[in-house]
Order: structure tokens, then C-alpha cells, then sequence
């Protein structure tokens, strides 16, 4: 389960250290004393290209704002973000794509623009190796005729949505998006409170007088938020 770390241990092994012994005492002393931010590191946010944050905050805005869902593909397929590895099918339909898909712009000529740069793409994109560009790029493509036929440019936003749904990378972007906003959070909050003493609005993990032992199957201590009496 996503957060459920209680369990999660593992030793460190410094190699060929050259400072002296009392340097790293003094270390050590620091961390036991102050402990250390456990940052989201780049695994989190991958390796690639593609910015993950980016197109998990546009998932993110989607809640509440439908026109986010388009934002998010365009990211997504953007020419900006082809992977060293890209085959070369691959940058041209991206390539095709960005220059010729204008989101927002309902007039005939901006819809005709947008369904050639989509045929276009699509005919470059490999079969292989892009199943996510494949569904992304045709879920666009059936937002184009739904928009067509309804006159609405929200009428396809429930495409897009459920296009995003079906792709298992669409849960990783979002997690980025939030691990990157959890990083930045973490950084604020002990660069202007307290790092010792926990402040209104932390969340701190505490273990119960004997619940343990009433619940040997407990998985992690019980999580509350400090409020301002607590912060005292």
C-alpha cells in the first residue's frame, strides 16, 4: 500500500571514507540529533524525457478543471520531450503533432488543422514501443468528432479522461506532481520552523501506550496533526 513504509529498513556502507574519525562522529551525531529530510528522489519523478511533474500537475488541475485533461496530452506529447532512445517514427509523429495541434481554438480551420497533425501523427507513430502516444493521439482524435458533432469543447473531456484512466504511467505522473509539491513542503517547513519541536499543522507518528501489544499486527504508529495547544 502506497505510504506504508513502517517495515522499510536497510543498511548503508560508506566505503573508502578519508575524513577522520572525529569528522564523522560529529556526522553522525548531527543526524541522530536532527535527522534528515527523506526527499522523493529521482525514481519518483523518472528518467526520462518526458517531465513527469508537468504533466502530473495538469492531472492534477483536471478535478476541477476539465480543460486540463487536453493540457495534460499536449504535454505529454510534446516533440520537446523525445527520449535519446526515440526511434525516429516516433519524433516525427511527435514533431507532426506539436506544430500542428492548437488546443482551444474551435474554428473550422483550427479543427481541420488539428485532425491532419493527429492523422499525420499517428501514421508515423510505431506500432510498437508507443502504445500510450497510440491511445493518447486517438483519444484526441474522437474529442475532435465529439467536439464536431456537439459544439461543446468540453464534450470531449470524458474521452480524455477515461484515455488517461486506461494508461498505468497516468498514476506515476500524478504521484510525481505530488512527491515534487511534498519536497518543496518539506524544505519550506524547516527552513522557517523549528527542527526540533513540532509545530501547528505538522503530522507526527506516535505509538499508543500498549497498542502494540494489544495489535502485534499493527503496521505502522498512529498518525495525528499537531494543533496549536499540542504546539506549546
Amino acid at each position: 500500500k502506497m505510504g506504508e513504509h513502517a517495515g522499510n529498513r536497510f543498511a548503508i556502507v560508506l566505503r573508502h571514507v578519508t575524513a577522520s574519525e572525529a569528522h564523522v562522529r560529529a556526522a553522525v551525531e548531527r543526524l541522530q540529533n536532527n535527522g534528515f529530510i527523506n526527499y522523493y528522489g529521482h525514481q519518483r519523478f523518472g528518467s526520462g524525457a518526458l517531465p513527469s511533474i508537468k504533466v502530473g500537475a495538469h492531472l492534477h488541475r483536471a478535478s476541477s478543471n476539465e480543460s486540463a485533461w487536453e493540457a495534460a496530452a499536449v504535454e505529454a506529447l510534446s516533440d520537446e520531450h523525445c527520449r535519446a532512445a526515440c526511434s525516429e517514427g516516433e519524433r516525427m509523429a511527435r514533431r507532426v503533432f506539436s506544430r500542428g495541434y492548437s488546443n482551444g481554438d474551435l474554428s473550422t480551420a483550427a479543427v481541420e488543422s488539428r485532425n491532419e497533425s493527429l492523422i499525420r501523427a499517428l501514421r508515423y507513430l510505431p506500432m510498437h514501443g508507443c502504445d500510450d502516444e497510440h491511445i493518447l493521439l486517438n483519444a484526441l482524435l474522437r474529442k475532435q468528432k465529439q467536439e464536431q458533432e456537439n459544439t461543446q469543447a468540453s464534450a470531449g473531456c470524458n474521452t480524455l479522461r477515461q484515455a488517461f484512466e486506461s494508461i498505468p504511467r497516468c498514476k506515476i505522473w500524478k504521484q510525481a506532481f505530488s512527491s515534487y509539491i511534498w519536497n518543496h513542503a518539506a524544505s519550506f517547513r524547516l527552513r522557517h520552523f523549528s527542527r526540533t519541536h513540532a509545530v501547528e499543522g505538522d503530522f507526527v507518528l506516535q505509538e499508543r501506550e500498549g497498542e502494540r501489544e494489544q495489535n502485534p499486527d499493527i503496521k505502522r504508529p498512529f498518525q495525528s496533526q499537531v494543533t496549536a495547544g499540542d504546539a506549546l
